[in-house]
């Protein structure tokens, strides 16, 4: 696999094929993990109850922020030097945050058996 780059006046070298190789699997496992997310959201929700017309509008919701948060995270990704530590930092909001849903469920469940 080539990567075309069209210059606009700048010279920039290429980057390598190891750099192109992590790229290509960076994205390949973020596809798995999105396409993983829909499907299992949709399951807890309904496991706690949820109307399926409160799921959808929550899968659309996440949908259309995911949408809208590309330009403003693309544009930061080409502004910022260390593209790693952006990718890094953003895995690592994304496992707090299982952290964090997994912790409460639990709390909730462990409050509803005491009450």
């Amino acid at each position: 696999m080539t990567a075309a780059t069209v210059s606009f006046g700048t010279a920039s070298p290429s980057p390598s094929n190891a750099s192109l190789s992590g790229l290509d699997g960076v994205n390949f496992f973020l596809a798995g993990i999105l396409a993983g997310f829909g499907p299992y959201l949709a399951a807890y929700l309904a496991d706690q109850k949820w109307t399926q017309e409160n799921i959808g509008f929550v899968l659309t919701a996440s949908g259309v922020a995911g949408l809208l948060s590309q330009l403003p995270g693309g544009e930061l990704l080409d502004t910022v030097r260390s593209k790693r530590a952006v990718v890094v930092a953003g895995v690592a909001m994304v496992a707090v945050s299982a952290v964090i849903i997994a912790l409460s469920a639990e709390l909730s469940a462990r409050l509803r058996g005491l009450a």
